[in-house]
């Protein structure tokens, strides 16, 4: 099970994960990415310090929301990544498509 909580910081739309991202919440985990970005945000972070598991259908939300973003003339990246699942991301080569940071203030720094 995955919560989310949202919050905005200088502009920049953060959303924090909280558990494990799966296919059994990946399509409102989706829908709600989809809403924040579909509210005026062209960009969101995706906070992920306290996610502790993601599948194939999590990935496929980071994915999808990648696209979405981009198509609406922003982008989505990522924060605070754990060691477990930057394995995955590289593993996967989304870290190469997907802009990584290793805190807020980075992030902050480059959307400014």
């Amino acid at each position: 099970m995955i919560t989310l909580s949202h919050s905005i910081e200088q502009g920049v739309d953060i959303v924090a994960f909280h558990g494990r991202l799966s296919a059994a919440d990946a399509g409102s985990v989706s829908d709600e990415l989809h809403r924040i970005l579909e509210g005026g945000s062209k960009n969101i972070s995706i906070d992920m310090a306290e996610l502790d598991f993601v599948d194939s259908s999590g990935l496929s939300v980071l994915i999808s929301t990648l696209k979405f973003a981009r198509n609406e003339g922003g982008d989505m990246v990522l924060i605070n990544v754990n060691p477990r699942i930057m394995a995955l991301l590289e593993l996967t080569r989304l870290n190469e498509i997907i802009d990584i940071f290793d805190d807020q203030e980075a992030l902050i720094a480059a959307f400014s």
